[in-house]
């Protein structure tokens, strides 16, 4: 099947294979001609793993994901694809581009400005079908390629790094490149008996004393096992691929992209957030939901006479990357318990905010509420591992509930919610609705287990605290059990929450509030 696309030519051929995985075929325009890649994709993919294959690169695919030169047939990343699979990871084999193919030349010792922005290009081509973390391969003399790829390319597109037997004996060029100006996560693979790797089996070791920049560092030589020689070029030991040690290669690969997804793709910023440092300020925070260009943010704090109120920006534009600015609104409503809930919800603005994040996890929250201007480092509360939240990606097996929720069906009663952190097991719900008087109040679930599967299970608590204006803010918070509420969820989008609060038991039906694509799912 052949079909004209702005860009220029793409062919593709898709077969459906075993263990609810596809394969595609791409031929990726480039400047300078095409690139064909091999997209192997399980059908909810936590990331998307590139890889820049040994010798000349020349994988020669075919239209079915098949290739018929050696680097593909001999690939230790092959031989363990339905593993990468099973774990959650697409796998990209790039082939050499069309014109090297034509001409003849070895394209994966390039470290040309041109080979990495084709390079980009194939990265760009499968991001748009899954904004997913990425990571870029080098296997054996494809580890320049990478590498320089790794030094050139912007900030702007966040991949990370992995070296798999990188062959610094016979090619020398990624010892030539300054691999200190790598400020990505980067994990090396080697083994000590490796004959591709020099006479010195401390090329692995020199190799990392040379990634000295930011970001994530490990280092695994293999011992023992081998694979068998095939022969010829570098390769007469059998060593070189990690010597048939499938099982440490794979953990290691899986275990190394899991832990550092957050630093490998673009920064989201949903989540439950305090004051920089962590437990400098303990007892007031934000909520963050991020869908397109639009911030929601609720903002849990105290007013003069200590009680509880929540501020809320419900439209905060992106003004420029990593920076959301809007309103400021006070709300008054019906109390929590009214049923029906005739949503008669008052909004009064009281001032404006700016969110200016300098990267997933640390920011500033600066305001004017009620005339009053201030400005708060902030970071995101951690109390289990973190999730990665990404822009427009499908829920996995087991959902993460990190979100905004409100009543179910959507709208049917506009002007109360609940914001949900989730790490790992725990639940923190932050609930924001009005007492008896009709003025806002919030509640919070600071720890809900899980008890089942989709339940969560935490008791409720009434806060008063220091005014949000006192400088500094000495946190002088009391906490008083209300009740007890659990949340059960059907499905990833739909639950109920169940709670009992001051002596009234009811059970409301919630839903995930969308407001504006694409929505941020969390994993």
């Amino acid at each position: 099947m052949r079909k004209r696309v702005a860009s220029g030519l793409v062919s593709m051929a898709m077969a459906i294979t075993a263990h609810a995985a596809t394969t595609t075929t791409s031929d990726v325009p480039t400047a300078r001609g095409t690139i064909r890649i091999a997209h192997y994709r399980p059908d909810v993919p936590l990331a998307n793993l590139y890889v820049m294959s040994g010798g000349f690169g020349v994988l020669r695919l075919q239209s079915d994901g098949s290739g018929t030169d050696e680097n593909f047939v001999f690939s230790p990343l092959i031989r363990n694809r339905q593993s990468l699979l099973d774990a959650g990871y697409s796998l990209v084999m790039i082939d050499a581009p069309s014109d090297m193919l034509a001409a003849g030349i070895p394209f994966a010792h390039r470290t040309t400005a041109a080979h990495s922005a084709e390079l980009l290009e194939v990265i760009r081509f499968v991001q748009q079908r899954d904004n997913l973390p990425a990571w870029v391969m080098g296997f054996s003399a494809g580890g320049p390629s990478v590498g320089n790829l790794a030094i050139e390319a912007p900030a702007s597109t966040p991949f990370g790094v992995i070296l798999l037997s990188p062959n610094t004996g016979v090619d020398p060029h990624l010892l030539s490149l300054n691999l200190g100006a790598i400020n990505r996560p980067v994990l090396l693979l080697t083994h000590t008996l490796d004959s591709c790797t020099g006479t010195s089996p401390s090329n692995g070791p020199v190799v990392m004393s040379r990634l000295t920049g930011s970001g994530g560092r490990r280092h695994v030589a293999a011992t023992g096992g081998s694979f068998g020689s095939r022969g010829g070029g570098c390769d007469s030991t059998g060593y070189h691929g990690y010597g048939g040690n499938d099982t440490l290669l794979m953990a290691e690969l899986v275990d190394f992209m899991r832990h550092n997804a957050g630093f490998v793709q673009a920064p989201n910023y949903q989540g439950l957030w305090w004051r920089s440092p962590a437990q400098l300020e303990n007892g007031w925070g934000v909520n963050v939901t991020v869908q397109g260009s639009i911030l929601f943010a609720t903002w849990f704090t105290y007013d003069s006479d200590g009680s509880g109120m929540w501020i809320v920006m419900s439209r905060g534009d992106r003004v420029s990357e990593g920076v959301y600015s809007g309103d400021l609104f006070r709300t008054t409503g019906p109390r929590f318990d009214l049923t029906p809930w005739a949503g008669t919800v008052a909004v009064t603005p009281v001032g404006r905010a700016t969110f200016t994040f300098t990267d997933s996890n640390n920011g500033t929250f600066a305001y004017t509420l009620n005339g009053i201007t201030q400005s708060k480092p902030i970071t995101k509360q951690q109390f289990d591992e973190l999730p990665a939240c990404i822009v427009g990606v499908p829920h996995t097996a087991t959902p993460n509930y990190q979100a905004l929720w409100w009543s179910s069906p959507a709208n049917s009663e506009s002007g109360w919610g609940v914001n949900i952190a989730h790490q790992g097991n725990i639940v923190f719900a932050t609930w924001f609705t009005y007492d008896a008087s009709g003025r806002g109040q919030w509640l919070v679930m600071s720890r809900g287990d899980r008890t089942g599967p989709g339940v969560y299970t935490g008791e409720l608590f009434r806060t008063r605290g220091s005014a949000f204006n006192l400088d500094p803010w000495v946190g002088t918070v009391t906490v008083t059990p209300v009740g007890s509420g659990t949340f059960t969820f059907s499905d990833p989008e739909n639950g109920t929450f169940r709670y009992t609060l001051d002596g009234v038991t009811q059970t409301k039906p919630i839903t995930r509030q969308v407001y504006s694509g694409p929505v941020t799912v969390c994993r």
